[in-house]
């Protein structure tokens, strides 16, 4: 037995022998479900009731018997980063997955506290002693354990189990809240080893945010091994994103040595995929795995797309066409120009027929491609893709046991999309999941589609500016666009999109979104929505992110002139409201040199999600992206919604004056024991940061005032690019540079900002926690309320752009 560890009054128990997980399809009985989709759409969770698989879930749980766990334990749990043991991911299918923990525990008595998403269960030397299990998707619930210990050496054992639907929240805490205990590990487990192995793994990070220019990606361990110590990264690749199939062939096993001298070279970035690349790393302890989920960055450089529309998009289906992408998109770029790509769409096939979560996207281009292609194709193949299209369920009203999404507005129109495309596809042929024919299929789905673009018109996107979900709605609309009636609806919300999407570019998207994600926050110019403007408005074109940019470079839409909007010669502001009720309330101010955007909420202080409220762009380096929130999860590329990078748990209030903005953040919530808001800016992008009394400069371009001093992190895995002011109140200023200004530092210490009472100042503005915003004393509402994007330039007046037609 291990060495035993005390774990005193509010601590939790970290230390865990792990069996395997053992995961099974767990999809119920398949049956229609409520359509409750009003077409009002809202960011955050959305109560869809209970599936078909939860319903059986939940339909077992009374009287079941479980037996206590017996291993193998063969892996090892060890908390890196907060008070919980997390094992959240994706899951396409409805998956049931559970795992047993194992440790040693002595002592008196002890009060805990159990967390949970899912259902937990212990047992002490095999007696049960505890049933939780309120499996309350995503919503952490809590409970009190009073376990009695006798003083000895007593087993105890753990069972988490939860119901992976798609996006799901799997995690236990246990934590001691009266008492103390001690704790240890059976077996050969050596206690020296597994400290040394948790405390390597525990500090390693690579050694840049983002790599470019021949840099080789490198893990660092900032407490090195005594000796070397074996690693492996699992499945180096991409992270996946939602309804793209992945080549197994790509994906690979990389192992490597890490020295004491606490540095090794992971790989050289021409030996890896562009974009956010996850590293799963792996070490062993006396036979058993420790594991350490972690990602990075690898930037490329684009292909320059030059001339006219038609010629970016000639070279652009070339580009798509000839990477090695393995997706539907892919297939149909190929398709066009002539090639095959039968296993790539069988790959995609299987997506289909199974419902993967996120196959609606998938079925977007291969609708398309057997539209116009499928000539081209062999007949078996052919037929497959038919009897998929048929087969497939289009919405909720049509019985089905699987977790795809119906709810939110990207997919709402991806799957009226599919229905409208496929019915007039097979207008006579009989689908098999509705009973409905083609044609019926057509009409439900025009009805539909005429409801989600009233919506659209009146409110505008409620995922506003997103760069994972931009590129979706695009999907749909291109394929419109290019197959349906819906040719002039479409075209207008292109146009919108883009004239949004390329207001807030400087040389790549960023700004604030009303959803987003790490993998597309430290992605740069790799996103979806990058290849999408560097077809639409010309620049460097990586392939791999390009699903809409391979339906815009085969389509006849005309993209509206934008290139005023790109790097404009003088400031340039913009405000427009996007989601309903104008959730999402805009502002920026844009220069050739930098951009700074806000989103006023409407209710500070509230339970946030994916939305980014503050966010800084400057020109001088596509990784020169710097914005403020507060953190959801502690752990580092974790899965949770908000994460660590992405998303606030509590919505700041938020207001911006021109290159001026002001936040305050009220952590006084109990939904959070995070009591600090942050800054990232990766150091790579910026250089060194400079003081100007209280505050931050940042490239000489950006100033940060914060009511809190922020301090650097200097250890963890975002090391130098990650400032965290620590209070349950914080208040921000930052501001933007003018253009030739040759004294940026000299003015902010003439400033006066401030911060009592939750209000923040600064010269003559302020603003308060529940989102009052003044200048001069007189409060400033926010304007214009439209959901038409309002620019101007300087201190011009406001101007409509409308649909892509700005003045002139």
């Amino acid at each position: 037995m291990a060495e035993w560890r005390t774990v005193a009054e509010g601590q939790p128990i970290l230390r865990w022998q792990m069996s395997q997980p053992e995961a099974r399809l767990f999809p119920g009985a398949a049956r229609p479900m409520p359509d409750t989709v009003t077409y009002r759409f809202v960011n955050g969770w959305v109560a869809t009731g209970d599936l078909p698989c939860r319903e059986a879930l939940k339909a077992g749980l009374p009287g079941r018997a479980v037996a206590c766990p017996e291993g193998p334990f063969d892996a090892l749990a060890v908390g890196f980063d907060g008070r919980d043991l997390d094992f959240s991911r994706f899951c396409h299918l409805p998956t049931l997955i559970a795992r047993g923990f194992r440790c040693v525990v002595r002592g008196a008595p002890v009060r805990l506290r159990l967390r949970t998403c899912g259902g937990v269960r212990l047992w002490l030397d095999g007696a049960p002693v505890a049933v939780f299990e309120p499996f309350t998707r995503n919503t952490p619930a809590e409970t009190v354990v009073d376990l009695p210990l006798t003083g000895a050496a007593q087993v105890l054992t753990l069972r988490l189990e939860d119901l992976h639907e798609r996006d799901t929240t799997c995690f236990f805490s246990l934590e001691v809240i009266d008492g103390t205990l001690d704790t240890a590990l059976l077996g050969a487990v050596d206690s020296a080893r597994l400290d040394e192995a948790a405390q390597v793994l525990g500090s390693l990070r690579t050694d840049r945010v983002f790599y470019s220019d021949g840099q080789a990606v490198r893990l660092i361990a900032d407490h090195p091994p005594a000796q070397d110590m074996a690693l492996v990264v699992r499945g180096l690749g991409p992270f996946g994103r939602g309804g793209l199939t992945v080549d197994p062939d790509t994906l690979r096993d990389v192992a490597v040595t890490l020295p004491p001298e606490g540095a090794v070279t992971l790989a050289a970035p021409e030996d890896l995929s562009a974009g956010c690349l996850s590293l799963k790393i792996e070490t062993q302890v006396d036979g058993a795995t420790l594991t350490r989920p972690l990602g990075t960055t690898v930037l490329r450089k684009g292909v320059p797309l030059t001339g006219g529309w038609p010629a970016r998009q000639r070279r652009a289906l070339e580009l798509i066409a000839d990477s090695d992408g393995f997706e539907a998109t892919v297939a149909l770029c190929r398709a066009a120009l002539g090639r095959q790509s039968v296993r790539m769409i069988e790959a995609c096939l299987d997506t289909i027929e199974a419902r993967f979560d996120c196959s609606d996207f998938t079925i977007l281009p291969l609708l398309w491609l057997y539209r116009d292609f499928a000539e081209t194709l062999p007949e078996a193949l052919r037929a497959r893709m038919k009897a998929a299209f048929l087969g497939y369920r289009y919405w909720l009203d049509e019985p089905g046991n699987d977790v795809m999404w119906f709810w939110s507005e990207n997919h709402v129109l991806c799957f009226h999309t599919a229905q409208l495309i496929a019915g007039e596809l097979f207008p006579d042929a009989v689908f098999p999941t509705s009973g409905r024919t083609g044609a019926q299929q057509a009409e439900i789905a025009r009805a539909r589609l005429t409801r989600w673009f009233a919506a659209i018109d009146e409110d505008g996107l409620c995922e506003w500016n997103s760069a994972a979900y931009y590129p979706i709605d695009l999907l749909g609309l291109v394929s419109l666009f290019h197959m349906t009636g819906f040719r002039a609806d479409a075209g207008r919300v292109i146009d919108r999109v883009l004239v949004m999407a390329t207001l807030h570019t400087l040389g790549v998207p960023a700004g604030v979104q009303g959803r987003c994600y790490e993998k597309e926050l430290l992605a740069g110019p790799h996103t979806e929505l990058g290849s999408v403007l560097a077809l639409v408005c010309g620049g460097g074109f990586v392939p791999g992110y390009d699903r809409a940019a391979g339906l815009l470079a085969l389509s006849d839409y005309q993209p509206p002139d934008l290139a005023a909007l790109v790097a404009p010669a003088r400031p340039l502001r913009a405000a427009y409201t996007q989601g309903h009720g104008h959730a999402g309330r805009m502002t920026l101010w844009k220069s050739a040199e930098a951009q700074l955007s806000t989103t006023r909420p409407p209710s500070p202080g509230g339970k946030g999600h994916q939305a980014q409220w503050l966010d800084v762009q400057l020109a001088r380096h596509s990784m020169a992206r710097l914005w403020i929130n507060h953190p959801g999860e502690a752990r580092p590329w974790g899965e949770r919604r908000p994460s660590l990078l992405a998303g606030s748990a509590v919505t700041p209030a938020v207001a911006q004056d021109g290159p001026r903005a002001l936040m305050v953040y009220d952590l006084r919530k109990d939904w959070t024991d995070l009591r600090f808001a942050q800054l990232f800016a990766a150091p790579e992008a910026f250089g060194d940061v400079q003081r100007a009394g209280d505050w931050l400069i940042f490239s000489d371009c950006v100033g940060v005032w914060c009511s809190t001093s922020l301090e650097v992190m200097t250890d963890g895995f975002y090391r130098g690019a990650l400032w965290r002011a620590h209070s349950d109140q914080v208040g921000f200023a930052v501001v933007i540079r003018q253009p030739g200004e040759p004294d940026f530092a000299d003015r902010l210490m003439q400033t006066a900002p401030g911060f009592a009472d939750g209000i923040v100042t600064l010269d003559d503005l302020s603003l308060d926690s529940a989102g009052m915003f003044q200048k001069d004393g007189q409060v400033q509402p926010f304007a214009p309320l439209s959901t038409t994007p309002h620019v101007a330039w300087e201190d011009e007046e406001w101007i409509p752009w409308e649909d892509g037609h700005g003045p002139d």
